[in-house]
Protein backbone atom coordinates (compact mmCIF):
# COMPACT_ATOMS: atom_id res chain seq x y z
CA UNK A 1 0.00 0.00 0.00
CA UNK A 2 1.12 3.63 -0.67
CA UNK A 3 2.51 5.48 2.32
CA UNK A 4 3.54 2.66 4.60
CA UNK A 5 6.98 2.82 5.78
CA UNK A 6 8.55 0.41 7.93
CA UNK A 7 11.30 1.52 10.88
CA UNK A 8 12.01 0.42 14.26
CA UNK A 9 15.28 2.34 16.18
CA UNK A 10 17.25 0.78 18.88
CA UNK A 11 18.54 3.24 21.61
CA UNK A 12 20.94 2.59 23.97
CA UNK A 13 19.57 3.42 27.63
CA UNK A 14 21.84 5.83 29.63
CA UNK A 15 23.46 4.74 32.69
CA UNK A 16 24.70 5.90 35.81
CA UNK A 17 28.07 5.53 37.42
CA UNK A 18 28.69 2.13 39.20
CA UNK A 19 25.68 0.36 36.92
CA UNK A 20 27.04 -3.29 36.86
CA UNK A 21 25.83 -4.17 33.28
CA UNK A 22 24.48 -1.01 30.40
CA UNK A 23 20.01 -1.05 30.30
CA UNK A 24 18.71 -3.03 27.47
CA UNK A 25 18.59 -0.82 24.28
CA UNK A 26 15.24 1.12 24.42
CA UNK A 27 12.70 0.68 20.79
CA UNK A 28 11.32 3.79 19.49
CA UNK A 29 8.90 4.55 16.41
CA UNK A 30 7.17 6.76 15.00
CA UNK A 31 4.22 8.16 17.38
CA UNK A 32 1.83 6.93 14.23
CA UNK A 33 3.08 3.70 14.15
CA UNK A 34 0.77 3.17 17.31
CA UNK A 35 -3.21 3.10 17.29
CA UNK A 36 -5.50 3.06 20.46
CA UNK A 37 -8.39 0.79 19.85
CA UNK A 38 -10.42 0.20 22.79
CA UNK A 39 -8.01 1.40 25.39
CA UNK A 40 -5.06 -0.88 23.78
CA UNK A 41 -1.89 0.53 22.55
CA UNK A 42 -1.72 -1.50 18.96
CA UNK A 43 1.32 -1.36 16.19
CA UNK A 44 0.88 -3.13 12.41
CA UNK A 45 3.92 -5.45 11.86
CA UNK A 46 5.24 -6.77 8.25
CA UNK A 47 5.31 -10.30 8.60
CA UNK A 48 5.94 -13.09 5.69
CA UNK A 49 4.41 -10.02 3.30
CA UNK A 50 1.58 -9.52 5.33
CA UNK A 51 0.03 -6.64 7.83
CA UNK A 52 0.11 -8.31 11.87
CA UNK A 53 -1.72 -6.51 14.16
CA UNK A 54 0.34 -6.45 17.20
CA UNK A 55 -1.09 -5.61 21.15
CA UNK A 56 2.26 -3.27 22.04
CA UNK A 57 3.11 -1.33 25.28
CA UNK A 58 4.23 2.00 25.30
CA UNK A 59 6.50 4.54 27.43
CA UNK A 60 7.93 7.77 26.95
CA UNK A 61 7.19 10.28 24.22
CA UNK A 62 9.58 12.26 22.90
CA UNK A 63 8.38 14.62 19.72
CA UNK A 64 7.14 12.71 17.11
CA UNK A 65 8.58 8.72 18.12
CA UNK A 66 7.15 6.41 20.96
CA UNK A 67 8.79 4.27 23.18
CA UNK A 68 7.83 0.52 22.97
CA UNK A 69 8.55 -1.29 26.25
CA UNK A 70 6.40 -4.50 25.55
CA UNK A 71 4.87 -6.50 22.68
CA UNK A 72 7.95 -6.09 20.23
CA UNK A 73 11.20 -8.07 19.57
CA UNK A 74 14.27 -7.52 17.63
CA UNK A 75 14.04 -7.64 13.80
CA UNK A 76 10.13 -6.73 14.40
CA UNK A 77 9.16 -4.45 11.28
CA UNK A 78 6.61 -2.12 12.65
CA UNK A 79 4.37 -0.11 9.54
CA UNK A 80 4.85 3.57 10.48
CA UNK A 81 1.67 5.10 8.73
CA UNK A 82 -0.52 2.39 8.65
CA UNK A 83 -3.70 3.46 6.62
CA UNK A 84 -7.47 3.36 7.98
CA UNK A 85 -8.24 0.51 5.65
CA UNK A 86 -5.21 -1.99 6.61
CA UNK A 87 -6.51 -5.13 8.08
CA UNK A 88 -5.43 -8.03 9.34
CA UNK A 89 -3.36 -10.75 6.30
CA UNK A 90 -3.50 -7.40 3.81
CA UNK A 91 -0.63 -8.07 1.07
CA UNK A 92 2.06 -5.62 1.70
CA UNK A 93 5.15 -4.54 -0.11
CA UNK A 94 7.91 -2.46 2.33
CA UNK A 95 9.24 0.28 0.75
CA UNK A 96 13.43 0.32 0.91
Amino acid sequence: LPQMGVKTAFRASATSPGDQAPAAPRRWVQAAAVQTLQGRSLAWLVRDGRAERRSVQTGTRQGSEIEIVGGLSPGDRVIMTPPSELSEGTRVQEKQ
